[in-house]
């Protein structure tokens, strides 16, 4: 059989015996194992001439039972002829099968894992063999790859290939931002309104980790400015989609004349409990990534602008305003605001979310616009100077909050009180109550 030397590929005519066993190159000095993959030209099995059966000892005629012994003595001959299956030579770390021997030991000529001439013919026989240490083996050229592939799937919209493509991406470099960031941020984008808190919350405790990456990874101090400003765009722009995707739920309630109207206020307050801490989730999400960002910043990363996580914190303290969940951490954000920009005005978000008026607040859209001013005017200079007023006031406070809350989205209670309201207040203009600004004594009765 003929067998090639792997490194200048001469050429030799070596018998079957040799398989397994090293041989020398004349011509380049190259020690190699003789094995089934060196073998140019396929092997004749030989013909063994104890077997051979003369004319004069053939009978003229043979039966089928001597055909049977001719074929099992010929199978026989080849059985014999042939050697042991025998494994092509393959590197354990890098699959190559590009092995040369040198001094002794076996190379791959990839990455550079050496082998004993044991180890080889173990590998031969068996297939494998236990390697001791690392190989560093260069993927840049595929990573490079995977990012065109994942960035144009990114531009195209396509949610599905950009999470998978990503995906890999982070297998092979898990000190990637990009990967670690658009890997959670397009497997949310794809989600189902239905799932958005779990998403979300996914989307949200990804991206300290991500601030952390780009702040210890990214070198350049141009690219740390716009690796931030790329996540905060996305993480604003996908959180108000999911909060107006969730809040268009909501708004759609509508109740049924044939619907029992126990059982669609209980659905009714079920959803509005689910938006509530929907709404929470996503100001939660603008809060984290503003606070990772501020203590980058504070840890002296000049690529960080203070507007950057500032409006990171807007966009939680105004998701909080306008679902009516204000609570303790709004103010805490508010006040962190106003550290970096003491002018900061948020008055009007705190009344329109805590004001006195809470109906036709809900109903107009603002404390401040003609018809809650003249409305405001008839509470405290009319209804506030008879102890009837001051009792149905009171009892309006104590009751208006909970129907705001609760109902206040609805397209059926916007209808309602927008007829009753503009009814009123058409007939107090009438009677000379003004519509223009007005502010509210220091001491309102409530």
């Amino acid at each position: 059989m003929k067998v090639s030397c792997p490194k200048c590929g001469q050429h030799y005519d070596v018998d079957q015996e040799y398989m397994g066993y090293s041989i020398d190159c004349d011509t380049c000095g190259t020690q190699f194992l003789v094995t089934q993959s060196r073998v140019v030209r396929p092997t004749r099995i030989p013909f063994h001439p104890a077997h051979k059966t003369t004319k004069e000892q053939q009978p003229e005629t043979a039966t089928s039972s001597d055909k049977s012994v001719n074929l099992q003595r010929e199978a026989s001959v080849i059985h014999q002829s042939s050697s042991p299956t025998i494994k092509p030579l393959v590197c354990e770390m890098c699959g190559s099968s590009e092995l040369v021997k040198t001094d002794g030991v076996f190379i791959c000529q990839s990455c550079g894992t050496r082998y004993t001439a044991e180890e080889a013919k173990k590998m031969m026989t068996d297939g494998t063999v236990n390697v001791i240490g690392t190989v560093k083996v260069d993927i840049s050229e595929k990573l490079k790859n995977l990012y065109k592939v994942a960035r144009r799937a990114k531009e195209q919209g396509n949610n599905t290939q950009a999470a998978k493509y990503y995906d890999l991406i982070l297998q092979e470099d898990a000190n990637s931002w990009e990967a670690n960031f658009y890997t959670a941020y397009f497997k949310v984008a794809g989600c189902s309104a239905a799932d958005i808190f779990e998403n979300i919350r996914l989307l949200k405790n990804s991206v300290k980790n991500v601030a952390s990456i780009i702040f210890e990874e990214v070198k350049n101090e141009e690219e740390r400015e716009n690796a931030y400003e790329e996540i905060s765009a996305r993480l604003t722009y996908i959180g108000n989609l999911f909060y107006a995707a969730n809040k268009n739920i909501f708004d759609h309630f509508n109740y049924s004349s044939d619907e029992n109207p126990i059982d669609a206020l209980i659905d009714h307050l079920q959803d509005k409990k689910q938006y509530r801490a929907n709404a929470t989730e996503i100001s939660a999400m603008f809060y984290t990534l503003g606070d990772a960002l501020e203590s980058n910043y504070k840890q002296g990363d000049m690529a960080i602008n203070i507007d950057t996580f500032a409006k990171l914190w807007d966009q939680g303290v105004k998701i909080n305003g306008i679902s009516g969940t204000c609570s303790e951490t709004q103010q805490d954000y508010i006040i962190k605001i106003k550290q970096y920009y003491p002018n900061a005005n948020y008055a009007k978000l705190a009344v329109e979310t805590n004001s006195g008026c809470y109906i036709a607040t809900s109903i107009y859209g603002s404390y401040d616009c003609p018809e809650v001013w003249t409305l405001r005017r008839f509470r405290d200079n009319s209804l506030a100077s008879t102890w009837f007023g001051k009792t149905f006031i009171s009892l309006y406070y104590t009751i208006s909050p909970r129907l705001v809350e609760n109902f206040g989205s609805s397209q059926c209670f916007q209808r309602f009180w927008r007829y009753w309201l503009d009814k009123l207040v058409r007939k107090l203009q009438s009677k000379g109550v003004k519509s223009s600004p007005y502010d509210d004594p220091i001491n309102p009765v409530r």
